[in-house]
């Protein structure tokens, strides 16, 4: 025999210092009272509460539902609680300072013992009333009038006269076989499980009667779901509240103190998957706040908080050393020294460092490495090359460059980045030295580049500015881009030949974005000393080297 349930409920008036509820879930029905200070707001929580342990409690037994009612009594300092758990053909109860009646067959029984859980099995309409202590008296109460059958809507109105001076809470539960079949009168009081004295009050048998005959009606169930509905909606509420409460505050922390508060997103985001849950109906006023978590969370990526460690200090090589631009091969690291005139190249393996001076330049802009060689730009002059311990200047400063601000070796060419004429000067190798400028656009393919910040290279070119773009061979790749992150405040991108993921540095945020192939996002790397941070790179996508008032740190790249 299967098993189908409906319940209606009675609430008295709550106070300041006093309420009284209800918790229904599946087969989970109970009743409590609690005598506090802002005792209906305690109660909204301690219900909420119920309902979310619920999801993760199986009563099979008579000591798990016990020891459930002992914890909620003690948790939250209950006055009264009654609990019925109804499962397949199995009834459990339990009862502390609260009431649990039984009518069978126009018979009344208790189905409780104060303190202890009881067992028993249900039959076809059965009604089950489950009262907290403020109606106990209630229940001995003799009606006004004599209760004869009549219309629901009388009945409403006889029964408002006898509960509406009362505090408290009344569920009356009953049950329902799918398959209903002819049951016999059953001897109750020789059942071994249930406790079920008869009630011999007449009056009382008829005052119950009628509460089930009107609970159970459409209008008071109508009634009672609509009460339901809006204290469900009331907690909702202020659930929702107190989450975009923790989103607006997040957001400021992600921009104070980023490195503190990307642990939250997913705190805050779990929190809300669990509304969603828990009210499935109300999902329309929840998804705008889950669909801001997950922008945010997109935006952000898989974040991890990278402790730094001190990789060089520039004060090794020499106590005046300073850097004032980095840059960063697949093997070595670039710094350029203007207050020394000089150029520090570091083996990233070995730590080793040679240096080569530049007397004759008042003020370098760029420098790299190409084949263990370094390469200069100064604006004024033009470039230079290393050779031996010295600068040798290879291409002469021209006019119609426009405004140059990057520089970039790769395969032995050479590409200086110019933001006022929109262009990619390339030289590539000849007999006498290196070719005139090249554009490295093919025809029809250039950019207005007055966003672009800065280029890096490795079989492609990449350029950041609103988005990044992805050139290869002077032609535009398809490489999209998260509409989530901000490109405009990412100060460079890093990319090599001995990395798979795209870098950029958000000094901002104080992270290293890593994006992959696809342009998703794959992680954040956070930490604190990369803020105000200008220039990084990364070694073969496991450690993240930065520039920091002349010392190199280096992050852990997981």
């Amino acid at each position: 025999m299967g098993l189908e349930k409906t319940f209606a409920v009675y609430l008295g008036q709550n106070t300041d210092n006093y309420a009284a509820g209800f918790v229904v879930e599946d087969g989970f029905f109970c009743v409590l009272e609690i005598e506090t200070t802002e005792a209906e707001n305690k109660l909204r929580l301690i219900t909420e509460t119920i309902r979310d342990s619920l999801r993760e409690q199986e009563f099979d037994t008579l000591p798990s539902l016990e020891q459930f009612g002992q914890h909620l009594i003690k948790e939250h300092k209950l006055t009264s609680l009654a609990i019925i758990h109804l499962k397949q053909k199995q009834i459990l109860t339990y009862t502390h300072n609260g009431l649990l009646l039984l009518l069978r067959q126009e018979k009344l029984y208790t189905a409780s013992q104060d303190g202890k859980a009881l067992t028993g099995r249900f039959e076809n309409l059965d009604n089950f009333f489950v009262a907290s202590s403020g109606l106990m008296s209630l229940l001995t109460k003799e009606p006004t009038q004599e209760l004869k059958e009549t219309e629901p809507k009388d009945l409403i109105e006889e029964v408002k006269k006898i509960f509406s001076p009362d505090k408290g809470a009344l569920l009356v539960v009953q049950t329902l076989a799918t398959e209903p079949k002819p049951v016999e009168s059953p001897d109750l009081p020789t059942t071994k499980n249930w406790q079920m004295p008869s009630v011999k009050s007449k009056w009382i048998k008829i005052g119950l009667l009628a509460i089930v005959l009107l609970l159970i009606s459409v209008q008071a169930f109508g009634f009672i779901n609509q009460s339901l509905s809006k204290r469900r909606q009331a907690v909702l509420t202020q659930k929702l509240n107190v989450l975009n409460e923790q989103f607006q505050q997040l957001q400021k922390d992600l921009q104070t103190k980023p490195t503190q508060a990307v642990k939250q997103i997913e705190t805050l985001k779990d929190e809300t998957n669990k509304l969603l849950d828990r009210y499935p109906d109300q999902s329309e006023q929840i998804r705008p706040l889950s669909k801001k978590l997950s922008t945010l969370e997109k935006t952000y990526g898989n974040a991890q908080i990278t402790e730094e460690r001190l990789f060089f200090d520039l004060s090794l090589i020499d106590k005046k050393a300073r850097a004032d631009y980095l840059d960063m091969t697949p093997e070595y690291l670039s710094v350029l020294d203007n207050q020394n005139k000089k150029a520090y190249l570091i083996n990233i393996n070995n730590k080793n460092v040679s240096e080569v001076s530049f007397p004759k330049i008042n003020d370098a802009d760029f420098v790299t490495e190409y084949n263990k060689i370094l390469y200069l730009f100064d604006k004024d002059n033009g470039l230079y090359k290393q050779e031996d311990d010295q600068f040798v200047k290879i291409v002469n400063k021209d006019k119609t460059w426009g405004s140059i601000i990057d520089l970039d070796v790769f395969n032995s060419n050479i590409y200086l980045l110019s933001q006022i004429k929109d262009e990619i000067y390339k030289f590539t190798p000849a007999e006498d030295g290196y070719s005139s400028k090249l554009s490295y656009f093919q025809s029809g393919q250039s950019l207005d580049l007055a966003a672009v910040k800065n280029m890096s290279i490795d079989f492609s070119v990449f350029l950041l500015g609103n988005k990044v773009y992805k050139y290869t061979a002077g032609s535009l790749d398809d490489f999209k881009t998260l509409s989530q992150l901000d490109y405009a405040q990412m100060k460079q991108v890093y990319k090599n030949s001995d990395t798979d993921y795209l870098y950029l540095l958000d000094s901002d945020n104080s992270r290293v974005v890593a994006i992959n192939q696809d342009g998703q996002l794959i992680k954040s790397i956070f930490n604190p000393k990369l803020k105000d941070c200008r220039y990084f790179g990364v070694y073969q996508d496991e450690m993240i080297i930065f520039l920091r008032q002349n010392k190199l740190y280096k992050l852990d790249n997981f």
